[in-house]
């Protein structure tokens, strides 16, 4: 665990021509098992090729630091504008996509390919069980490098949905296409550089991840007598209905099973004569985050 980590000097900048130079030195505390990893944990920017803050061009060239007693540290480094070594940075990586895995998914089917509602010779739906499709859901897997310092931001993504469009290798993924699984690999280093492997697999559905729901329900709404929501103003639909629902009957009894309701909550008599009546009302179930924050290319 680092402790604290203050400035202790700093030489004066170094220009020649075009060229500068800083450096400071740093002391820090830290626990006495900890290695330097702990100070680039929550210090990334002293990360190999990481910018200064005074000047973005300037680069992070060394990185120093030595135990100069039990738990404490004394850090030096140095930005220039010189830095020309960018290959042998892991932070520097483009991230790296491929889309080899499938999952196997199953899905409850309640309209055909045309979007028609799939109805018995009675109207009803089939729900219990609906019909299940299988189906191999392609899974966009990328990798990329990041500092050590686990980014906070990134818990907010697991199992959350694109609302943006997203362009991944020449292809565009429009919202509600993507849900995000995120992991963070264990601190490695390469170069004097600390890092970790974070994993973004995206499963992708062309479908969409909204849920659509059969509008069917025992209850209907109840309007006034001779009042027609078809030719009303929302106002004035919301003005007319009653304040609860009324129970569905069918023959003086109450409904055994849902009936199918029109957009005005009304039942419909004869589903599978007016088709074009039918509702699935959507949801959007789970969060929706835009996934052009993460770190894609």
């Amino acid at each position: 665990m680092l402790h604290w980590c203050e400035l202790a000097d700093e030489e004066q900048n170094k220009y020649s021509g075009e060229d500068r130079t800083y450096t400071r030195r740093y002391k820090a505390k830290t626990d006495f098992e900890d290695t330097h990893l702990v100070i680039l944990k929550a210090h990334p920017e002293f990360a190999m090729y990481q910018p200064y803050a005074d000047d973005l061009n300037a680069l992070v060239t060394e990185y120093s630091p030595h135990r100069v007693g039990p738990g404490v540290w004394e850090i030096s480094i140095t930005w220039s504008t010189m830095a020309k070594d960018q290959e042998s940075n892991p932070l520097a990586q483009p991230t790296s996509w491929d889309m080899s895995q499938l999952a196997q998914r199953q899905r409850p089917v309640f309209r055909d390919r045309k979007g028609r509602p799939i109805l018995s010779t009675s109207g009803t739906v089939f729900d219990d069980p609906p019909p299940i499709e299988e189906y191999s859901a392609p899974i966009l897997k990328g990798t990329r490098n990041v500092p050590p310092a686990f980014p906070l931001y990134l818990l907010k993504y697991q199992n959350a949905i694109n609302s943006d469009a997203v362009r991944i290798r020449g292809v565009t993924f429009g919202p509600d296409i993507l849900k995000a699984k995120i992991m963070i690999g264990p601190i490695d280093e390469r170069s004097n550089i600390s890092y970790s492997v974070l994993t973004m697999e995206f499963e992708v559905n062309p479908e969409g991840w909204t849920h659509y729901q059969p509008n069917r329900s025992y209850y209907e709404v109840q309007y006034e007598s001779g009042f027609d929501p078809e030719k009303a103003s929302a106002k004035a639909i919301k003005a007319n209905r009653a304040k609860k629902p009324r129970r569905i009957k069918i023959d003086g009894k109450d409904s055994t099973e849902p009936s199918w309701l029109d957009k005005f909550g009304r039942r419909i008599d004869e589903p599978e004569e007016n088709l074009d009546k039918l509702i699935f009302l959507p949801f959007e179930i789970g969060n929706r985050l835009p996934f052009n924050n993460l770190p894609l290319r």
